[in-house]
């Protein structure tokens, strides 16, 4: 457990557990699990599960599990599973899965599979600039009856490519 302030280059190993509430700046691998309530500053890569209810300042190399509850600051590369309820700013590029409610700040290039909202829970995901989605990119988007129905609101320019999927919920 950190309570207090890491500024130097961190491994956390595999099958090692850190809950972060202090400060831990300079570069992170993140090879186990790591749950952060309060800050990290400098540049992570994510192999495990991160779970951020705190602030991160990266750039970010997600390479598994990150869960988003609260502000991520800077570029962010996802090649696995991101799931965001918090703010994400900078650069998005997923060539994973993205589950998010909230707002992406920076542009946002798919190249993987995007679901505004989370999984059977209709919800808005706001993109502060450009949405580009490439010729592999999906984007899944549930409806219920009622016009109920996940939002995509992209305040810069969409770039639209690949393929659109409706899920029609009961």
């Amino acid at each position: 457990n950190n309570q207090g302030t890491l500024a130097s280059n961190l491994t956390i190993a595999s099958n090692t557990h850190l809950n972060n509430t202090g400060t831990i700046s300079g570069s992170l691998q993140n090879q186990g699990t790591l749950n952060n309530q309060g800050t990290l500053r400098g540049q992570i890569i994510n192999h495990k599960n991160l779970t951020n209810t705190g602030n991160i300042t990266g750039p970010i190399t997600n390479n598994s599990n990150l869960i988003n509850q609260n502000t991520i600051s800077g570029s962010l590369t996802n090649n696995a599973t991101l799931t965001s309820t918090g703010t994400i700013s900078g650069e998005t590029q997923n060539n994973g899965t993205i589950n998010a409610i909230g707002t992406l700040g920076g542009n946002l290039t798919n190249n993987g599979l995007l679901n505004p909202g989370i999984k059977n829970l209709l919800g808005t995901l706001t993109i502060g600039g450009d949405f580009t989605q490439t010729k592999s990119g999906i984007l899944t988007l549930e409806l219920k009856p009622g016009s109920r129905s996940d939002h995509l609101v992209v305040k810069g320019t969409a770039h639209l490519g690949g393929r659109l999927n409706l899920d029609l919920l009961p």
